[in-house]
């Protein structure tokens, strides 16, 4: 028989680890997989776990919550949770905290739950309106400072321009004043003789 390829092997071994199955947990659904690949037992509503299972499939030490707190599923959380409290300006308790469930906490009359909090009726339309009066000082801000741009580029176009005028208006005027100058010194002289051979050579 021929020798399998090491190509083949290769492609064998990827596509098998690519295409496994996974494997289910190794723990029941009561229980927990620590660290040290040991199933423990999950501690009860109303209890924390104080220390975990040392025989695998055990259940853990667990203590029960404390006054004030509480745990509402089956867990391995090492505390409970810290109850909610009311505020007493806003809020009455609808439900006590115990240890198996967290208080629960309603608005009362004439308050009325706004972004997860209980405000007074008037004061969500206050919240409200402020932001949109923020809204509209805002877009008013950005609308005077675009005018205020628009206005320093419209008046440096137009010192722009006017100091561009100036100047041509200023060679103008040069070449005018250069033009009308009399001839003075050694130049007048050579026109003076210039002048004088040109009438002696008429007839």
């Amino acid at each position: 028989m021929a020798d399998v390829p090491w190509w083949t092997t290769l492609i064998l071994c990827i596509t098998g680890l690519c295409f496994r199955a996974e494997p289910s947990s190794p723990c029941p659904a009561n229980q927990f997989l620590r660290h040290e690949g040991i199933c423990c037992g999950l501690c009860p509503i109303g209890w924390h776990m104080y220390m975990p299972c040392k025989v695998p499939g055990s259940k853990s030490l667990c203590f029960a919550c404390k006054r004030g707190t509480y745990m509402d599923k089956d867990n391995n959380m090492t505390k409970c949770r810290q109850c909610s409290v009311c505020d007493s300006d806003s809020q009455y308790e609808e439900r006590k905290c115990d240890k198996r469930k967290n208080r629960k906490c309603s608005c009362r009359n004439g308050f009325h739950e706004y972004d997860g909090k209980c405000v007074l009726e008037e004061s969500s339309k206050v919240v409200i309106i402020h932001f949109i009066r923020k809204e509209e000082i805002d877009f008013e801000i950005e609308e005077t400072e675009i005018e205020l741009v628009s206005q320093i580029i419209t008046c440096a176009s137009f010192a722009f321009f006017l100091m561009m005028a100036i100047f041509i208006l200023g060679l103008g005027i040069q070449k005018r004043l250069t033009k009308h100058t009399p001839v003075s010194g050694k130049n007048a002289e050579e026109e003076t003789e210039n002048h004088e051979l040109e009438n002696m050579t008429l007839p």
